[in-house]
């Protein structure tokens, strides 16, 4: 039998606001008002609905090396501000050195290039701007978070798409199950931006309108950007009982976008 694992409350930041209350009731008291932004920046002559983050993020504090320093990273510590509690006690339980990170994200620090390659397509020389590879890494969300708080365990990033921070998740109750470590700030993060934004405009899935899930008249999704994180351990009396009861992963290879 595997050992059980535990959720702490979460940490959430979206286009709804921040904090667990706040997504609750935005989405059970019904309104006719819509978080989403619609905008025409993303996708070129046309206009889509985006869940865009509003609230002003937290700066990065001063510490923070240029390496660690983009929107997404940003974001992150925006959303871990609320359980900053919870992984300061987890720190002073278990020590720096058995509280690993493992985080979900497909466009990391992506971005920050963004000048270079328009500077790039407009004629200009590749050394003209620097590289800001670091940021780029899939690698930069964890390792970020790992120099906020000091820690010394086991880290790395999961990308796999839109099951990244599912993933996490899994990996997280993982390390602990097999006592590689006793607790785990875990999550995802993912920021709008055009390469992802345009990969599902390329594949005519995001709707002209607000997305309608369930719905006969269903055309497409909405693309947005979150952060959602736990601290996840093996003590159910470090942060409530949330046990997580399972989870199940496979890799089908049928296509690279559409299901069987």
């Amino acid at each position: 039998m595997n050992t059980p694992v535990y959720l702490s409350r979460p940490a959430l930041t979206s286009a709804l606001g921040s904090g667990l209350q706040v997504h609750a009731d935005a989405l059970l008291t019904p309104s006719e008002n819509t978080p989403l932004t619609f905008s025409d920046q993303w996708v070129k002559g046309k206009t889509h609905a985006f869940g865009a983050v509003k609230e002003t993020l937290m700066p990065l504090p001063d510490s923070i090396p240029e390496a660690h320093r983009s929107r997404n990273n940003q974001l992150i510590l925006h959303a871990l501000s609320q359980i900053d509690g919870l992984i300061q006690t987890a720190i002073a339980r278990y020590g720096k050195e058995r509280v690993a990170v493992v985080t979900g994200t497909s466009t990391s620090g992506a971005d920050e290039n963004i000048p270079l390659f328009q500077h790039v397509v407009q004629g200009g020389e590749w050394t003209d701007v620097p590289f800001k590879q670091l940021q780029h890494t899939m690698a930069s969300p964890s390792e970020f978070i790992a120099q906020v708080y000091g820690l010394d365990g086991l880290r790395y990033t999961v990308s796999t798409a839109c099951t990244s921070g599912a993933r996490a998740l899994i990996s997280a109750a993982r390390l602990l199950r097999a006592g590689l470590c006793d607790a785990v700030i875990c999550g995802g993060a993912d920021t709008l931006s055009p390469l992802t934004i345009n990969g599902f405009a390329s594949l005519e899935v995001l709707s002209d309108g607000i997305a309608k899930p369930f719905s006969a008249n269903r055309n497409g999704i909405n693309i947005g950007e979150a952060a959602a994180f736990f601290v996840m351990t093996r003590d159910a009396d470090f942060d409530g009982e949330m046990q997580l009861l399972g989870y199940g992963a496979s890799s089908d290879a049928y296509h690279m976008s559409s299901p069987r």
